[in-house]
Parts: structure tokens; sequence; C-alpha cells
């Protein structure tokens, strides 16, 4: 079978023509949330703000000084907390997070001035998220005519993760950057609006936080609205450069995207010039930097070597269920001059206690049911389609970037929940809610006692007598 030139050239209208199809797929009638909705998506909110205040209080002042630097999971704890609540700490960081603190720092500026201290003050902001991540996310899943008991399960299989645990309970700024990921999720499940500028607000609050989020809101954007303008043809004859621009500027996902990134861009060169040692995420020099962390590269320097497998199992498996933490001896790198050390559980495997096999088994079988759901339920097309798009496409970003995957366990939750919960529109519905409740309740018993064992070797080491590291990865 050969493939003539022709047929390579058509393959990006097709491509077109299949997007503009999926675009404009009809999803049904939307769901009206009603005032029960606020009362469960509030109780919920409550729960997520109560998990985290728990877990802060079970790590206190720990991880809240320089000794506290990278241990926590390889986090920015002591970093994140002085940028959320000082302009003149240092912000070298927004070159990857291009907004964050022009947009985060003022309410902990605010609340310093108040009289609370920048831990108190961060660790405040950090809580009002907690609410706001399951609130959210249960405002997602009733989008998608869920009832109310089987999406408020599934946001209970969320706040029962090893990452909301984990990350919850510590200041740093991937639990921001997931709302704005939560905000895709709802809008995505919502559909299109009358107005663009819902979709450029979350399309911008994506790019805002942490820049590969911008991923989620663009898939997003393109599963909802049509690349090509809506009732205008394509300009033909001779080349025009000004036709082509004015006819591609009409379209509502180049139109949504670009007004986002131009509005983050206004946000981030007013940040460089108005917090200590800000940076642009539009610097090329930002690629050579986060070099270092793609995993190929720091094989071929010497480093710890490329783990696709555990990379993609850390990423799909120990983001719901967490395996046994431990702690590690890093070598001296281009961000800090002497060994130090980090909890890890990157090379930990399956947890391997009695709830946590029960909960892992349930966890994958879940995920199958919700991949079935997913390709039998038409109505929802575009969205299971999109939220595929984004658990691959972080899939492909961290199989290669990143040293410690659970790092970035807040990005694909979300999306992972969402996708679990399309198990719903599978044949085995009742099958799927037994199984969610299992991830939920005996993962939830292995992922406290996984935090609170991690909780403890960051105190022993903080203290000045760390556990004994063996084996010595």
């Amino acid at each position: 079978m050969t493939i003539a030139t022709k047929d390579i050239l058509r393959l990006p209208q097709q491509a077109l023509e299949l997007q503009g199809t999926l675009a404009r797929h009809d999803t049904g009638e939307r769901v009206k949330l009603d005032r029960l909705d606020g009362v469960i998506a509030a109780a919920l909110g409550a729960l997520g703000l109560m998990t985290s205040l728990w877990g802060f209080n079970q790590l206190g002042m720990t991880l809240e000084d320089t000794r506290g630097l990278d241990l926590w999971f390889q986090g920015d704890i002591y970093r994140v907390t002085q940028n959320m609540t000082d302009a003149d700490s240092d912000h070298y960081r927004t070159t990857v997070h291009p907004a964050a603190s022009i947009l985060i720092s003022p309410f902990g500026i605010i609340l310093t001035k108040l009289g609370m201290a920048p831990y108190e003050a961060a660790r405040n902001i950090i809580l009002l998220f907690s609410a706001l991540s399951l609130g959210l996310m249960y405002a997602a899943l009733r989008l998608l005519a869920m009832p109310k008991a089987v999406s408020a399960l599934f946001v209970g299989v969320m706040a029962s993760s090893g990452t909301f645990l984990h990350w919850n309970s510590v200041i740093e700024q991937s639990l921001p950057s997931q709302i704005t990921i939560i905000l895709a999720l709802v809008l995505l499940a919502y559909g299109r609006t009358k107005s663009h500028i819902w979709w450029i607000l979350m399309s911008a609050g994506t790019l805002s936080i942490t820049i590969t989020s911008w991923m989620f809101g663009l898939i997003a954007t393109l599963a909802r609205w049509p690349m090509r303008p809506d009732g205008e043809a394509a300009p033909q004859g001779k080349f025009s450069l000004k036709a082509f621009v004015g006819y591609w500027m009409k379209s509502p996902v180049i139109r949504i995207s670009a007004i986002a990134l131009g509005i983050i861009f206004v946000l981030a060169v007013v940040q460089f010039f108005t917090f200590n040692e800000a940076g642009l995420f539009f610097d090329p020099r930002i690629v050579k930097t986060e070099a270092y962390f793609v995993q190929p590269v720091a094989g071929a320097a010497g480093r710890p070597g490329w783990t696709p497998w555990e990379n993609l199992q850390s990423l799909y498996i120990t983001t719901q269920i967490s395996p046994a933490p431990y702690l590690q001896v890093m070598e001296v790198s281009q961000w800090v001059n002497k060994e130090y050390y980090i909890i890890n559980n990157q090379h930990s495997g399956f947890s391997q206690t009695v709830p946590g096999i029960a909960a892992t088994v349930a966890w994958v079988v879940l995920l199958g049911l919700g991949i079935w759901g997913a390709i039998v339920h038409q109505r929802l097309r575009p969205v299971a389609i999109a939220v595929a798009l984004m658990i691959v496409a972080e899939g492909v970003l961290h199989v290669l970037y990143g040293e410690l995957t659970f790092l970035y366990a807040p990005y694909v939750l979300p999306p992972l929940i969402m996708l679990a919960a399309f198990s719903w529109f599978s044949p085995h519905r009742l099958k799927a809610l037994v199984l969610a409740a299992v991830v939920m309740v005996c993962g939830g018993i292995n992922n406290v006692g996984q935090f609170t064992a991690a909780v403890d070797i960051a105190k022993q080491t903080v203290a000045g007598n760390p556990p004994k590291i063996d084996p010595p990865y």
C-alpha cells in the first residue's frame, strides 16, 4: 500500500475537519446545579479544608526553614512560603510559574500586614485552595450529568488520594495550579459559553501558575471550540499573508488562546518589575535551565538515568495509592552546592500494605472501567477525548521530565479522577461504585500510613537524626 503525496498534504485539512466535528458534537442539555449541589460542594470543601489542616498539624513547622529545602519529595516549600508572603524574596522560579507571584503573593502580603506570620498566611491560602479543589471537582463531575451521590463518591476518592494528603498538607504551587486545571475540566464539562471571556480566563489561568499546565487549557478549548472560523470560507487563490492572518485570527481557538497568552505576557512583565529576581516565562534561556531535569539528559551527565516505567507508574498509580517513602541522599547539583536529603517514593514500586494492595487492584480496574465508559458513552465524546489527551500529554511530559515524578502528581490527579468517574457510564456501573469505595477506604487507610511515615522521616531528618538509608538508593 502506497501513500500518495497528495494524501499526506490532505492530512492537516482532515485533522481540522475531525476537530471541527468533535467541537460541534452535541453533548445534550446542560445539568443545572441546584441548592443541594451547593450544600454538597460546600461540605466537600469543608472536608478538604479539614483534611489539609490535619496534614499541616502533623508536619508542624518541620519544613518551614532552610533545613527543609527539597526534603519533602523535592518540593520548594520554604521558597514558596517566602514568595507567597514577601515581594522581596527570590522569585526566580517565575520563569516556569509565569504569573504565580503577582496573582497569589498580594493575598499573602495582605495577611502578613494584618499580623499573621508568613507560614500562617501561606498555610491559610493553601487551606482555601484545598476547599476549592474538592468543591470545584464536584461541580465538574455533576456537569457530566452524574448523580449527586456518585459525584460526591468520586470526589471522596480524590480526597483520600496520596496526592491530596501529601501535597495539600504543605505550601507548594502545585495546588493553585491544580485549581486552574479543575476549572478547565469544569468548562470542558459545561461546554461553550455565549462569550469567550470565561474560556479566555480559564486558558490564562492554566498558563498563569505553571507553564506546562497551559496544555490543559489548550486541550479543553480544542475539544469545545472549532479551529476554523464558523461560516467563513478559507482564502482561495494566490496566497496573501494579510488574508491568511485575518482568516485565522477569527478562529475561536486561536482567539481565545492568543488573548490568554497576551494577558499572562502583560502580567509577567509587570511581575518582572515588581518582584525581586522575577524571571520571564518567554525567556529562551529557561530551556537550558530546565534541561537539567530531563531524565535522559541527566543519565548522559552521569546522574541517575532514565526510568520511564517508574515514571508512568508513579504518575498513574502512586498519584492515587502511595507506596512506602524512603530517605535518599542527593548529589551536589547546579542548584545545591552540597549533598542533601530528600524523601522519595520513586523506586518503591507498588504499596505493600494489605489495604494498599486492595486499593491498587481496585484503582487499576476502575480506570479500565472508566476507559470503557468513555468509549461507549457517545454523548460526552468531546470530554472523554480531551481527558484522555490530558492524561497522555502528562505521561509524555513526565516520562522524560522531572527527577521525582510524585512532585507532579497534583497536575494529573483531576483528569485521572474524571476518567475513573467515567466508569459510571460503563455497563458495570454498580461494580464501579464498589471499586471506588474500596479505593477511597482502603486507599485512604494506606495513604494516611504512608503520609505519617514520611512525616516521621522528615522530622527525624530536620532534627539532625535521619533514619538509616537502607538500601542506599
